[in-house]
């Protein structure tokens, strides 16, 4: 059905009682419904009653039948008396729900024969219904293409739906398809579509002529194509695998996708609209930015597509009522959180000037695992946009399950972001010639029950390359030693000496490679369990290097393994009551600094991403980004010696013309700081990408890599210097 049809509310007074129910309890009642639907659909096509009235004259895609409303009836009556106060957004116009004795039967809570243990908060929860998806054909008698579609969104994501076939394919009864959004599909015993054999994808989308759905087609080069009707149907065939990709037009809605998405995602595949950002279920039901679903094999390729998209004209052009043109649009990024594009105003306002559109050029974006960002170009100006929203986020997502306490850490992280971004503190390093970005506005939420619901949405000072500034996969030159200065500066400026004023929000120790933050195991047995791996791969380009090949390569696990919780112990001293011994080397560290995180314009240095400010000591700040941010020529010459000594130096050097250090002490906390790290990069970093030097060179050519992965010189400096380090401090 379509959205110009009537929307149909129904949240009735009565207090939710409870707040909270099993999952399996609400879709069985949604798999109930949707079979009564179903059956109301089938009388009245038995009936011979399919005539067809238009709800848009000349559209054929908005007919509207009697089995559209007595479906509806059944449907939404039975929902709204089984959970009082529940919102139920329905396609079509309440209809005659109190005249129908057969709502008198509640609906059945416990047809499934397994339990859930997630449950749903009801106050947060809306239940989509398209009593009848597929009208059009419905009337045409393409009956295997209707279907009644009942799904529940939590905020902005489904969790579950029922998907009910009043004529299945092979002419059996009505039945119901449904899934949770992470668990699986069923029937178990239902009739399944064959898994497609062929290597080339299948895209299905409508007989339509909309441009916009013409490139996301075309987005799919080498790929077969078929026509298929009715939204929901072409949802199904890739949630079943008889197609692996379904384009919808820019007329769906949420009632049209809620359910069948979830049995999408259950199936590890994924739902956007044409420029790659997530359906959203918390604002306007329209899915006027279009749909791409895809099959888990069709992920690359799905990506491929939004890519694309988000750089032709004929997909642009839906923005176009937003105010928003351009031949390039990072269109995923620039939006607010209720998943909406940025409105002209919003955007305006925060650059403080007077504009009837913006840009976000594509080219200006990056997408990282957990944020993404894009500068925004307004009138003569521009500011840059910092997103996130973490249920959007498939790294988010996992870590919720396998790593919940490092969610939360990443959560806290971004309010912590903001404060200090915020703070005086902040405003003040401008006096000693270090950029930090101002925030022009922020939106902060990070609720405490669910961190997956955090999201946050800040616009700051852009430093744009139209004024200078330049970034670099790796620093060297004058850019290295320019960004040096600047980071003494900073920890000179925030000595315990100068007694600067703090943020009132940072971490309590800074740097997200501390102690605290990682697995246990990094620290007992990760680093000499991952070596021997690392070794072989490195082993060629190590025995040939003058830095390294007279090393007892095979024994640098084990050192780095049994140093690991003295020198974490160290490093990071804030982290514990009992620090006072170095008290006085307390200052306030950036906590990951790496090339990606540093604009240079001359001596101009502007240093970004304070998600990790915290209390520390410098020579652990300097550490991390000596090892994150350097290309290996500044590192390590030709003939083996190791140069970084000529760096901390300067550092040094730079940090006394504001504040006295013993530099001495300062070289011995570096040394522990290296092996630190080391323990860091050796137990996860690099077994993570299983390092070798055909891996970092594959990471030399993508921008924003993590930085460690970039550089063989770099990488040989490491293990170089931390047998030096290991020498220093054992």
């Amino acid at each position: 059905m379509r959205l110009a049809a009537a929307l149909c509310c129904v949240a009735m007074a009565a207090s939710l009682q409870p707040q909270t129910v099993p999952l399996h309890k609400l879709l069985s009642t949604c798999i109930d419904a949707a079979a009564r639907g179903c059956d109301r659909i089938r009388r009245v096509q038995e009936s011979g009653a399919t005539d067809a009235t238009l709800k848009i004259a000349g559209d054929a895609k908005s007919a509207l039948t009697a089995a559209d409303l007595a479906a509806q009836a059944a449907v939404v009556g039975a929902l709204s008396k089984a959970w009082p106060g529940l919102t139920i957004v329905g396609e079509e116009d309440e209809a005659a729900l109190d005249e129908d004795h057969e709502l008198d039967k509640p609906l059945d809570d416990a047809l499934l024969d397994w339990e859930c243990t997630t449950s749903v908060d009801l106050s947060k929860a809306r239940i989509f219904v398209d009593p009848l998806d597929g009208t059009r054909e419905f009337v045409e008698g393409r009956l295997d293409a209707v279907q009644c579609l009942v799904g529940v969104a939590v905020g902005d994501a489904p969790v579950c739906g029922a998907v009910g076939l009043p004529f299945p394919a092979d002419g059996g009864p009505p039945r119901v398809i449904y899934a949770t959004s992470r668990g699986s599909v069923g029937p178990s015993d239902a009739p399944r579509a064959l898994k497609r054999d062929s290597e080339t994808l299948l895209v299905i989308a409508g007989d339509g002529s909309d441009a916009a759905q013409a490139a996301g087609v075309e987005a799919f080069p080498g790929a077969d194509f078929a026509v298929r009707g009715a939204a929901g149907n072409k949802l199904k065939s890739v949630a079943e695998g008889e197609a692996d990709v379904a384009i919808l037009h820019c007329k769906t809605s949420a009632w049209d996708t809620c359910a069948p998405s979830a049995a999408i995602l259950a199936a590890g595949g994924r739902v956007t609209d044409y420029f790659g950002a997530p359906l959203s279920y918390t604002g306007a039901v329209g899915n006027t930015l279009g749909v791409i679903a895809s099959s888990a094999r069709a992920s690359k390729a799905h990506d491929a597509a939004c890519a694309t998209l988000r750089r032709d004209a004929r997909a642009l052009a839906v923005l176009e009522r937003y105010g928003i043109r351009g031949s390039s649009h990072a269109a995923d990024i620039a939006r607010d959180l209720t998943g909406a594009p940025l409105a002209v105003a919003t955007v305006a306002e925060a650059a403080g000037v007077a504009a009837s559109t913006y840009q976000a050029p594509e080219a200006e974006a990056f997408r990282g695992a957990l944020s993404a960002g894009c500068r925004l170009r307004v009138a003569d100006t521009s500011v840059f946009l910092k997103r996130v929203k973490m249920r959007e986020l498939p790294a988010a997502v996992k870590k919720a399950t396998a790593q919940p306490q490092k969610l939360r850490r990443d959560v806290a992280s971004f309010r912590v972001e903001a404060a200090f971004l915020s703070s005086d503190a902040a405003k003040g390093l401008a006096a000693i010639g270090v950029q930090v970005p101002t925030v022009l506005s922020a939106t902060v939420d990070t609720p405490t029950d669910d961190p997956l619901d955090a999201a946050s949405l800040l616009f700051l000072r852009d430093f744009s390359p139209d004024d200078g500034y330049r970034q670099s996969n790796l620093l060297a030159g004058d850019d290295l030693r320019a960004t040096l200065k600047a980071l003494a500066r900073f920890h000179a400026h925030f000595s315990e000496a100068a007694r600067r004023p703090r943020p009132d929000e940072k971490w309590r120790c800074g740097g997200h490679w501390q102690p605290a933050y990682q697995n246990a195991e990094q620290f007992e047995s990760a680093v000499e369990a991952a070596w021997p791996r690392l070794l072989d791969n490195f082993r060629s380009v190590l025995e040939a290097s003058p830095a390294t090949r007279d090393l007892d390569l095979e024994s640098i696990g084990g050192r780095v393994q049994r140093a690991a919780v003295a020198a974490g112990r160290e490093a990071h001293p804030f982290a514990h009551d009992d620090c006072t011994d170095v008290e006085e080397w307390r200052t306030l560290i950036h906590g990951d600094l790496k090339a990606a995180n540093v604009l240079v314009r001359g001596d101009d240095v502007a240093l970004l991403d304070f998600q990790y400010v915290g209390d520390g000591l410098a020579a652990t700040d300097l550490a991390h980004f000596l090892t994150a941010s350097v290309a290996g020529s500044e590192l390590l010459s030709e003939d083996g010696s190791l140069l970084d000594g000529a760096l901390v130096d300067l550092y040094l050097a730079e940090f006394a013309t504001l504040r006295d250090i013993d530099g001495d002490a300062f070289k011995q906390q570096f040394e522990v700081a290296v092996v630190d790290k080391a323990r860091f990069v050796f137990s996860y970093l690099w077994p993570r990408i299983d390092a070798s030097p055909a891996e970092l060179e594959r990471g030399s050519k993508i921008w924003n890599r993590n930085s460690y992965n970039k550089d063989i010189n770099a990488a040989t400096w490491l293990v170089a210097r931390t047998s030096k380090a290991l020498d220093a401090i054992s």
